[in-house]
């Protein structure tokens, strides 16, 4: 029982000082609808794409190379050609965005070589098209940084000498 109630003040300091820091909003609870199955998730996120009547907001770790992301973007690219007035916003990890197989391997081949490997590679390239396709006043892109080294507790040299990949791992934390 001391650990549940040391671990709850340690959550509520927590989130004191959060509040005092960042803006925040409150929710009716009865309006969150919990998502339990990826594939629940998938049909909601395609319903609201669907059905978007302004804007369409994804925030997310990085999109996906499978079928059932490209499905996503077809369905936003969709209903953006079909109603000119809908705004894009969507926001990812920097890290693994600017990350794909082509990226991955100029980044430990040549540094120099990473920005023609993301002009051709993975999400970065999604993205940029999306733009590219509907212009800059109606979709945005924003590239979300990693947390700072030392706010992990580790010095960045550690996480240097374990790979590139591993830079990943901040932005998840």
């Amino acid at each position: 029982h001391a650990l549940s109630s040391s671990s709850s003040k340690l959550v509520s300091a927590y989130d004191k000082l959060l509040s005092s820091r960042l803006p925040r909003f409150q929710v009716d609870p009865a309006n969150i609808e919990f998502l339990t199955t990826p594939q629940r998730f998938y049909e909601s996120m395609m319903q609201g794409i669907q059905t978007a009547t302004q804007r369409i907001v994804i925030s997310t770790l990085y999109i996906g190379n499978d079928a059932k992301a490209q499905a996503l973007l077809e369905a936003i690219k969709k209903r953006l050609r079909e109603h000119e007035e809908i705004k894009l916003v969507i926001i990812v990890d920097s890290n693994r965005t600017l990350r794909g197989p082509a990226v991955a391997g100029a980044m430990e081949k040549n540094p120099g070589s990473v920005k023609e490997a993301q002009s051709q590679d993975g999400n970065y390239a999604k993205l940029r098209d999306l733009v590219s396709e509907f212009g800059s006043n109606r979709v945005k892109v924003a590239l979300f940084p990693s947390p700072p080294w030392p706010l992990l507790g580790l010095p960045k040299w550690v996480f240097d000498k374990l790979g590139t990949r591993v830079h990943e791992l901040r932005s998840v934390f």
